[in-house]
């Protein structure tokens, strides 16, 4: 299905994001992030990436490369507690509102995740896991549980 190149290649992509953390007691944190991505001239290949595990803006629990958008405006609220000197958990609500690159139309989507780093055992040094669960998506079948963990070796 060959396609026409908009503006020969050519695009400008850019991205404004604000972040703040305030500090509660007990050593928790809240965490808190608005932004807002977009450009012009993508093709499928330099569109705007949302997805669960990476991507230029990240919903857990939403499929990998689920979506190609051309604006993207995303928010999350977290919270931090450093449980102990070896421990440490975020629990973050996501939601971002696409605009398709293939049909113009604005999708949202919305998901819980779960990131921590854990003491290692027996060779390894530490244990990563980032989980993320799906709560609302406006594309069928884009919501998922994804996640990894990792075992780390610091040398």
């Amino acid at each position: 299905d060959p396609q026409t190149i908009p503006d020969g290649g050519r695009f400008r992509s850019w991205e404004l994001q604000a972040r703040h953390d305030h500090p509660l007691s007990g050593s928790r944190w809240l965490h808190g992030a608005l932004g807002l991505a977009g450009g012009r001239g993508f093709d499928r290949f330099t569109a705007l990436d949302v997805g669960g595990l990476g991507g230029t803006v990240r919903v857990p629990g939403l499929r990998s490369g689920a979506m190609a958008a051309d604006r993207v405006a995303y928010a999350s609220a977290g919270l931090v507690v450093p449980t102990g000197p070896n421990l440490r958990l975020t629990l973050t609500l996501d939601h971002a509102r696409a605009r398709s690159l293939q049909d113009g139309k604005t999708y949202g989507f919305t998901g819980l995740g779960m990131a921590g780093d854990l003491p290692g055992f027996w060779v390894f040094t530490a244990l990563r896991v980032d989980l993320g669960v799906g709560l609302q998506s406006d594309i069928p079948g884009l919501r998922t549980v994804n996640g990894f963990v990792a075992l780390l070796r610091v040398f």
